[in-house]
């Protein structure tokens, strides 16, 4: 039983580790089937060593320091104080689940997890006072309860707790049943060790063991339950939510915009990101913002510099044109109206890159107080897609000749063959880059004329012509080794950044439905543009 309550844990905390295994690979949010199957891989390959990584101790056998199951009263068939002191678990790793729901973005909704297992054994030390139907039931010694052909149905749910820019889960309601198909009883040294009564006890136990686990099922239940929380508590306690899926493990921006012009702390995460294009996305965003929205919004109560043009809604080039005119006229000034920043340089308080143990680009990367210069040189290719009842794709191109990021910044890790590590000033250059973003929305209408855009899914492919890359301080300043390290990357940068390419347009998507979804939730598309009736 307690199997179970820790197969649960592992289903949920596998994930957690920043290097998560190489095999089996992470899930994605809601991911029912991946998750049964990585869970089960992992009791299979894993249960019998500890993963402290994990903060899970070794399951197969599992140490059960204590355990108390406290049932019923005088009136009850089964009255008993059953206690358990440094026991072993063998079983966990035949566990199999068979079903998995929740485990989406909302963590607060319930979840649900199905398992079965052939054999369950509990072995150790117990105690034991009551009785049992109409039998008095006393000892102490030694005990071997087995449980066989069992299923299992945990459902838990929780609150969204905040600490340091995460969110992590606090489950504060459980609920768990367990059904054995057959249990098989065994206490050694019953009644102060008279053989015959002990002998006879263990009969009748056995014998009678569907109703007495029926009566005292409430009681187990419970103390497995409590079990489970104090574990997946800790589990929880110590790793953010958005780690445990695959799309948010490997990668946190501390970074978003903030309308009156500043750059506040929000989390947000994906995997994989290079080091120069993650840094680029952001600014994509808000250009896309600034195009496609302060471009054409007009009058309605907005009040935009002069030269702003309003657009008809499916009016491409007229769009085109005014991206176009916010890079040339507010890349440095931003736009307050609409809260669009200066974007060059665009100023970034700090982002942080984790670990990718699936790929040669596997390292700690951190930035703090880095610019991100060359924007307002910027120009757009293609925006439109536009509808009123936003059926098609909004797509933006665009080429920027150079981008610059300057700043601080931390490494560890390892490229592609070779360990790195540095502290110091970065200077990362991306020529001729090619941005292609593709952008869903739905409409929500709130009334006449007030149909809202409310995005769906961004997906980015950021393609440079070439990367360079300068990082100060590598190696604590040890010259031969940073020059090595510095030609390694630079002789390869194609490789080091096609390697983290799926993640870039990941990240991006992210961000920029986090940007436009401020902007498309408060201005309806009639605001923003002509719509002709």
């Amino acid at each position: 039983m307690t199997g179970v309550i820790l197969a649960i844990v592992l289903c949920l905390s596998v994930a957690v580790k920043a290097e998560f295994p190489d095999d089996p690979k992470p899930c994605k949010y809601g991911d029912g089937d991946c998750i049964v199957k990585l869970v089960n891989t992992m009791f299979e390959e894993r249960s019998s060593v500890a993963d402290p990584s994990l903060n899970l101790k070794q399951l197969d056998p599992l140490k059960v320091e204590t355990m108390t199951i406290s049932q019923g009263e005088d009136k009850s068939p089964v009255a008993i104080n059953l206690k358990f002191t440094n026991n072993l678990l063998y079983g966990i790793k035949g566990l199999r689940f068979t079903k998995v729901k929740g485990f989406d973005k909302d963590l607060t909704a319930v979840h649900e997890i199905k398992g079965v297992t052939k054999v369950f054994s509990m072995v150790g030390p117990y105690t034991i006072n009551g009785k049992v139907l109409i039998l008095p039931i006393s000892g102490t010694g030694q005990s071997n309860i087995t449980l066989a052909n069992m299923k299992a149905i945990i459902r838990f749910s929780g609150k969204a707790v905040e600490k340091n820019g995460d969110t992590y889960l606090d489950v504060d309601d459980l609920k768990l049943s367990i059904k054995p198909e057959t249990i098989h009883f065994h206490f050694g040294n019953l009644f102060n060790g008279d053989k015959a009564l002990g002998d006879n006890m263990n009969v009748f136990l056995n014998e009678n063991s569907e109703a007495i686990y029926k009566e005292t099922a409430p009681a187990v239940e419970k103390a497995f339950g409590n079990k489970f929380m104090e574990i997946v508590k800790d589990v929880f306690s110590a790793h953010p939510y958005a780690k445990l899926f695959a799309q948010e493990n490997l990668l946190k921006v501390f970074y978003v915009i903030n309308f009156d012009g500043a750059l506040n702390g929000v989390l947000f995460a994906a995997k994989g990101i290079s080091i120069s294009a993650s840094i680029m996305e952001l600014p994509l965003a808000l250009v896309l913002l600034s195009g496609c929205a302060l471009g054409y919004a007009h009058g309605h109560a907005l009040q935009l510099p002069s030269g702003v043009q309003r657009c008809e809604l499916m009016d491409d080039s007229c769009l085109l044109k005014g991206v176009e005119f916010v890079l040339k006229n507010y890349a440095k000034s931003g736009v307050k109206e609409l809260g669009l920043i200066p974007l060059d340089p665009l100023h970034i308080n700090k982002f942080q890159i984790g670990r990718n143990p699936h790929s040669p680009v596997n390292i700690d990367l951190s930035f703090r107080d880095v610019d991100l210069l060359g924007l307002g040189d910027a120009i757009p290719k293609r925006v439109g897609g536009f509808t009123l009842n936003l059926g098609r794709s909004i797509e933006l191109v665009m080429e920027v000749p150079e981008l610059a990021v300057k700043g601080p910044y931390s490494v560890d890790g390892r490229v592609l063959i070779l360990p790195i590590v540095g502290k110091g000033n970065a200077k990362i250059i991306l020529k001729k880059s090619r941005i292609h973003a593709v952008i869903n929305f739905k409409p929500v209408s709130k009334g006449e004329h007030q149909t809202f855009a409310e995005v769906v899914d961004v997906k980015v492919d950021v393609s440079p012509s070439h990367v360079t890359y300068h990082l100060e301080g590598l190696f604590n300043g040890q010259k031969e080794l940073s020059d090595n390290m510095h030609a390694l990357i630079n002789e390869n940068w194609q490789e080091i950044f096609n390697e983290l390419k799926p993640g870039i347009g990941e990240a991006f998507g992210l961000i920029t439905k986090a940007v436009l979804s401020k902007v498309f939730g408060k201005y309806p598309l009639e605001q923003l543009f002509i719509v002709s009736n």
